[in-house]
């Protein structure tokens, strides 16, 4: 819809925190402390799931709407958070600088470059850092015209949705 005209870094139009892990004895499986993402085990396919993991000592911290992107392999993969959560290593949390992108346009955005992501590795497996992200060319548009694109991507999701159980249900 945008085209190759109008990219600019993603630095234009949010943040990056890179992922930290809190210390191995304050995760649980009771539901103590705050849900813990280490990597994309518990990734949808927009919005992350529940990992089953909890931190009582959560050290990054991922706010409802940020878009969540795995930087270790298997690298540019991301969901967006639908709670508060605490991230490992294996993640990065990026926010939408108000006013300048939502959410969605945001995971859009950085699925429609996944081919540059995964062409970055690092010494010993395919990874991508704070500067690298911060650096992706993604679209730029007005919020209006996000939120166009956004209600037909949604729209074409869902309509592939329902083709995969159909698909399913007649085999």
């Amino acid at each position: 819809m945008f085209g190759l005209s109008n990219l600019a870094p993603l630095s234009r139009i949010a943040t990056v925190e890179m992922g930290q892990s809190p210390s191995g004895n304050s995760y649980n499986n009771d539901g103590n402390g705050m849900i813990f993402h280490q990597g994309k085990i518990a990734f949808g396919n927009l919005y992350i799931n529940d990992s089953g993991v909890w931190t009582t000592n959560p050290i990054k911290i991922a706010e409802v709407n940020d878009v969540l992107m795995s930087v270790r392999a298997p690298v540019g993969d991301t969901n967006i958070t639908l709670k508060q959560c605490c991230i490992g290593r294996g993640l990065a949390s990026i926010r939408v600088i108000n006013g300048k992108a939502t959410p969605t346009f945001l995971i859009y955005s950085i699925r429609s470059v996944e081919g540059d992501i995964l062409g970055k590795t690092g010494v010993s497996f395919d990874s991508i850092g704070k500067d690298g992200i911060l650096s992706l060319r993604i679209p730029v548009a007005s919020i209006e015209e996000q939120n166009q694109f956004t209600d037909y991507a949604l729209s074409c999701d869902k309509l592939k949705f329902e083709g995969e159980i159909y698909i399913v249900m007649i085999l």
